[in-house]
C-alpha cells in the first residue's frame, strides 16, 4: 500500500513539474510539450501494435488509420510538420483509449480508480493559479485583462496549466464528470472520502465558471440534462423533478450574475457592436467559418477534395482557425478527410453502442460522447487531457461489460 501510494507521489509530482515546463523549456525550437507528446504517443502506439496484431485490429482503428493518412497530401503538395501536429491531435483520444484498455485489462475497477486520482489532480493544480502562486505561461495573458474588463467579471479568468480558456474549459468540465461521478455518485465508501470529493467537485464547477468560456459551461448543462434523460433507473417523476430544479438554479445564477449575462449575450463594453448580433455573439466565429470555407473553394480543384493542408490554410487566413472542428478538417483535408471524419466519428460511437446496458458507465460514456459533438461546432475539438480522460472512460466502459462475460475478452476486437 505505502510503496503504491509512494507511486502515485513521484508521478503526480513529475507530471505538475511537466505541466509546469512544458511550455516554457524550448529545445533546438521545439517545445518540451511537444516533445514529450510525440515520445509518448509513439511508444503507446508501438505497445498497441504488437497487441493489435495478436487480438485484431477493429473498424475503429481502420477509420483512424484513413484519417490519419488523409493528411499526407493536399491540394499544394505533401505534408509539412504542421499536418503532423494535426495528426497527432487527432491521435490523442484513439492512442488513450487503447492504452487504457490493454494495460487495465481484467482491472476495470482500478482504471476507474485512477482516472478518478487523476482527474482530481487536473482539478487540483488549478489551486496555486486561483492562488495567485502561479500564473499560466500563454499569449492570452496579454489581453486577459481587457476581456474580463469588457464582460465586468469580478475575477481573472482561469486557465492553469492548460493554455488558453478554450482548452482548459473543457479539461475542467471533464475532470468534474468523472469527479462526480466516480467519486460521489458510483461510489458507496466512506463518508470522508465522499466528502472530499466532493470539495473538489464544488473545485470543479468553480473552475469551469471561471474558465468563462460559453462552450464550456454549454457542454457542463448539456451533460447533466442528457444524462438524467438516458438514466432508465430514475422514474419520470424524479427527472423532471431535477431538471427543473436545475433550470431554476441556472436562471437564479443567470439573473444575477452580470458577466454571465454579458459573456452570454456577447455584450462587450469594449467592442462597438451591439450585444446580441450573431457575429458579436459568436465572438466573430461565423466569420472565420465563412472565410475558412472561402479560402478552399477559391483554390484549385485538388484544395475541395484533399484540402490546403494546415500550414498554407492558416497563411491563407492570418493564422485564424475556424473555430468549427468540421469546417477546421475541410480546410486541412477537403471532402475526404471530412468524409473520413465522420466514419471515425460513426466508429467511435459503435465502440460504445456495442457495449449498450443499464450499467451507468455505459450511460456515462454515451453522454461523454454527446457533449464531445456539442464542442466540435464551435470549437477545435477537446483538449489533450480531455481526450486522455475520455479515452479513459470509454475504455472503463469496455472493460466494465467485458468482465460481465470473461469469454469477451479473448475474442477478437472487430
Amino acid at each position: 500500500m505505502k510503496s503504491q501510494l509512494l507511486r502515485y507521489y513521484f508521478f503526480f509530482a513529475f507530471l505538475f513539474l511537466l505541466l509546469f515546463l512544458e511550455d516554457r523549456v524550448f529545445l533546438m525550437g521545439i517545445s518540451l510539450s511537444n516533445i514529450w507528446k510525440i515520445v509518448v504517443i509513439a511508444c503507446l502506439m508501438l505497445f498497441i501494435g504488437k497487441k493489435k496484431i495478436s487480438l485484431g485490429i477493429s473498424y475503429f482503428d481502420i477509420s483512424v488509420l484513413f484519417l490519419s493518412l488523409s493528411f499526407l497530401i493536399n491540394g499544394h503538395g505533401f505534408f509539412t510538420m504542421d499536418d503532423i501536429e494535426e495528426v497527432i491531435l487527432i491521435l490523442i483520444f484513439p492512442v488513450s483509449y487503447n492504452a487504457f484498455y490493454y494495460l487495465y485489462r481484467n482491472k476495470p475497477d482500478k482504471l476507474k480508480s485512477d482516472l478518478l486520482i487523476f482527474a482530481t489532480f487536473l482539478l487540483l493544480t488549478t489551486i496555486p493559479f486561483l492562488l495567485g502562486i502561479l500564473e499560466p505561461v500563454s499569449d492570452f495573458n496579454e489581453s486577459r485583462a481587457k476581456f474580463v474588463e469588457g464582460y465586468e467579471l469580478n475575477s481573472n479568468i482561469l486557465v492553469g496549466f492548460f493554455k488558453q480558456p478554450a482548452l482548459s474549459s473543457k479539461v475542467f468540465v471533464f475532470s468534474t464528470v468523472i469527479v462526480g461521478m466516480f467519486g460521489i455518485y458510483m461510489v458507496k465508501g466512506k463518508v470522508t472520502n465522499r466528502l472530499f470529493f466532493l470539495i473538489v467537485l464544488v473545485l470543479g464547477l468553480y473552475d469551469v465558471y471561471l474558465a468563462f468560456t460559453r462552450t464550456g459551461w454549454i457542454m457542463l448543462i448539456a451533460f447533466i440534462f442528457i444524462f438524467i434523460f438516458l438514466n432508465k433507473s430514475k422514474s419520470s417523476f424524479k427527472k423532471i423533478f431535477f431538471i427543473t430544479s436545475i433550470v431554476f438554479a441556472l436562471a437564479f445564477v443567470f439573473k444575477s450574475n452580470v458577466a454571465i449575462q454579458n459573456r452570454l449575450l456577447g455584450n462587450n463594453i469594449n467592442k462597438t457592436s451591439q450585444a446580441g448580433d450573431i457575429d458579436n455573439i459568436s465572438s466573430g466565429r461565423t466569420i472565420l467559418m465563412a472565410l475558412a470555407i472561402n479560402s478552399v473553394l477559391e483554390d484549385n480543384n485538388m484544395s475541395l477534395f484533399f484540402g490546403l493542408g494546415r500550414k498554407y490554410a492558416l497563411e491563407k487566413n492570418y493564422g485564424a482557425l475556424a473555430h468549427n472542428r468540421f469546417i477546421e478538417i475541410f480546410t486541412f483535408g477537403g471532402l475526404v478527410s471530412v468524409f473520413l471524419y465522420l466514419f471515425y466519428l460513426f466508429q467511435m460511437y459503435k465502440e460504445i453502442h456495442k457495449r449498450k446496458s443499464k450499467r451507468v458507465a455505459y450511460i456515462l460514456s454515451l453522454s461523454l460522447f454527446l457533449i464531445m459533438l456539442l464542442a466540435l461546432l464551435p470549437s477545435h475539438g477537446l483538449a489533450l487531457w480531455a481526450d486522455v480522460l475520455f479515452g479513459g472512460v470509454i475504455a472503463f466502459n469496455r472493460l466494465e461489460f467485458e468482465n460481465e462475460d470473461v469469454s469477451l475478452i479473448q475474442q477478437p476486437i472487430v
